[in-house]
C-alpha cells in the first residue's frame, strides 16, 4: 500500500457506524495491521490518549465536525502526529477515504503480489448470534 502500513502497526478509527467504517477496517487488517477503534462520543482527553498509547500512524475519522473536535487530541499524539483520513468528502484539505483507496488500488494494479501474502490465516471476527423463541416473562 502507498501508505506503508506494516503488519503489526497500530491505525485508529474515529467515526460513527457506517460502510466506510467497515472499509477501513478492512483494509487495516489485510494490511496485517491492528485496528485502534475509538468511540465517536469518547472524551477528546481519552482520545489523546489512545492515540499516544496506541503510537497509531494514521486516523480515519469520519468528518471535519469530529476532526475539530479532536484535533487538540491529535496534536499532544507522542513522536509524529498520525496521518488523517477523513471519511467525508468535505474534507478541509486532508485525504479523503476516496484518495487514499486510489493509492491502494494503483499499488494494487502495479505490484499486485504485495497482497498475495496479506490474506490472514487467523480468524479476526467472530459473530454470535442469539435466538429469542419467546420474550422473557413479565415482557
Amino acid at each position: 500500500n502507498k501508505a506503508d502500513i506494516r503488519p503489526g502497526d497500530r491505525v485508529a478509527i474515529l467515526a460513527e457506524s457506517c460502510p466506510d467504517w467497515a472499509i477501513a477496517d478492512y483494509a487495516i487488517l489485510m494490511c496485517g495491521a491492528v485496528t485502534v477503534p475509538i468511540y465517536p462520543t469518547q472524551a477528546v482527553e481519552q482520545v489523546g490518549f489512545i492515540l499516544r498509547d496506541s503510537a497509531a500512524r494514521i486516523l480515519f475519522i469520519s468528518n471535519q465536525k469530529q476532526l475539530k473536535r479532536v484535533q487538540s487530541a491529535i496534536d499532544s499524539a507522542k513522536g509524529e502526529a498520525p496521518r488523517i483520513i477523513v471519511f467525508d468528502e468535505k474534507s478541509g484539505g486532508y485525504e479523503t477515504l476516496r484518495q487514499f483507496e486510489a493509492g491502494g488500488a494503483e499499488v494494487a494494479a502495479t505490484a499486485p503480489e504485495r497482497f498475495d501474502d496479506r490474506v490472514c490465516a487467523e480468524p479476526v471476527t467472530m459473530v454470535v448470534v442469539v435466538v429469542i423463541t419467546r420474550l422473557p416473562s413479565g415482557c
